[in-house]
């Protein structure tokens, strides 16, 4: 299954994980870079993708304590937890949201 989602994203030019940021992010690289990412899943997917607040005060509050954007829902620190993690586009298409709700699409 993570092949095929990595097929998917890579098909798409989506990036996740450790090939979003590069050595030197700081906490408005953060911000600016999730809202991005959900405008270009709306054009990519089709859909209203948001961006939940207060999910990504977690990620940003990981990013302090763990020196790197994990997603709050998981609890293994690897590369592919990286917000925005490897399994954030296939949840938006089957439950329409990630896992933590970071990314949701809003119902028009």
């Amino acid at each position: 299954l993570k092949s095929k989602i990595k097929f998917f994203l890579s098909k798409n030019k989506i990036k996740y994980g450790k090939d979003y940021y590069n050595s030197t992010i700081s906490e408005t690289d953060i911000i600016a870079t999730t809202y991005k990412h959900a405008d270009m899943l709306s054009r990519i997917l089709g859909l209203n993708v948001e961006v939940n607040p207060k999910v990504l005060k977690l990620v940003i509050n990981s990013f302090y304590k763990y020196g790197k954007p994990y997603c709050p829902c998981r609890l293994r620190k690897t590369t592919e937890n990286i917000c925005p993690c490897i399994y954030h586009v296939e949840e938006i298409l089957n439950n329409g949201r990630c896992k933590c709700g970071l990314f949701y699409v809003r119902k028009k």
